[in-house]
């Protein structure tokens, strides 16, 4: 019996933009079938205007909320910690009960706020010799406001995700669908936000750091182009460095994405002062030709790069 395509549609609030991608496939995507763009701004604050920017932009490509399928959003990288953590070896269930207090002691959360927290069990290990048992865990921790406004957002159209996903995850999850070499090299994302720069590296799905490495409520932060590009150079060296000296394992290639890594030379000064590959997140060029609303967007395509590592949660 052939079983039936799934739909599933990725819905990501950025700080200058919502972005939405819809996709089919039965394990793993198979067609994006829409993307959407609206700019809005999140210091507008407003879970309303949050919404108006998804309605216009289903309205735009002619989707209803029974069209959408499986429905998953975000948090921001900004606003969230991610980290893997050796723990003794538990079940599931030990995981699930111990979770909120192992990540209060583990990632760094304002204890005075109230925050919410996942995990998973990436590999159970078993000990060589004079070793003991243990487990990787992934931890997830983010502010509850922040947990809670895509949600909220969502909700004024009386729509529900069924996967709250963090967004460094959905970068990385994003570029390794992309024509990469597996091998022992480390793969990297550098997203050049409206109001922010993160940085999330991983090795083999485990490895993984994601850190903001820079913020400001003014694009550049009122700097030259070459000096904030030196600026995020800098930073992100130190990052790659921090990275070489935790996990023992190199970036030879970073894909940068968000809506700053299509300016004009970007890419290419990037490349000089890192001394590393740097190639443009295309989501669109690679897997959406044939998706409506792929003539209007393929200009900004890299700001896609979130909603098409969203549209894959749960592939196989």
């Amino acid at each position: 019996m052939k079983r039936k395509s799934t739909i599933r549609t990725g819905i990501d609030f950025g700080t200058t933009s919502v972005k939405l991608m819809r996709a089919e496939g039965i394990d793993k995507v198979d067609k994006i079938t829409h993307v959407g763009y609206r700019a809005w701004s999140e210091t507008d604050g407003s879970v309303d205007k949050a919404a108006q920017a998804l309605q216009s932009v289903l309205d735009e490509l002619g989707l209803k909320k029974n069209q959408l399928g499986r429905i998953v959003t975000c948090i921001g990288a900004r606003d969230s910690v991610v980290r893997e953590v050796v723990m003794p070896p538990m079940s599931n269930e030990e995981l699930r009960q111990t979770l909120p207090f192992e990540a209060r002691k583990f990632l760094s959360v304002d204890k005075a706020k109230k925050i919410v927290v996942d995990g998973e069990v990436l590999e159970r290990r078993t000990g060589q010799e004079d070793e003991a048992d243990s487990t990787l865990v992934l931890m997830a921790a983010a502010g509850k406001s922040h947990r809670d406004f895509p949600v909220d957002a969502l909700a004024v159209l009386g729509l529900e995700p069924e996967v709250v996903d963090v967004e460094s995850l959905a970068l990385m999850r994003a570029i390794s669908t992309a024509d990469t070499p597996n091998d022992v090299l480390a793969q990297a994302v550098l997203d050049l936000g409206g109001h922010e720069v993160n940085v999330v590296i991983s090795y083999k799905g485990t490895g993984l750091l994601s850190r903001t490495i820079w913020q400001s409520d003014r694009v550049m932060d009122g700097k030259t182009e070459s000096d904030w590009i030196l600026e995020i150079a800098t930073r992100t060296l130190e990052t790659l460095t921090f990275y070489r000296g935790r996990y023992r394992h190199e970036v030879d290639t970073i894909h940068l994405v968000g809506g700053g890594a299509l300016v004009e030379g970007r890419s290419e000064h990037l490349s000089r002062f890192l001394n590393r590959t740097v190639v443009i997140g295309r989501p669109l060029s690679e897997f959406g030709q044939d998706a409506r609303g792929y003539e209007e967007n393929i200009d900004k395509e890299s700001v896609f790069v979130t909603a098409s590592g969203l549209v894959r949660w749960g592939d196989k």
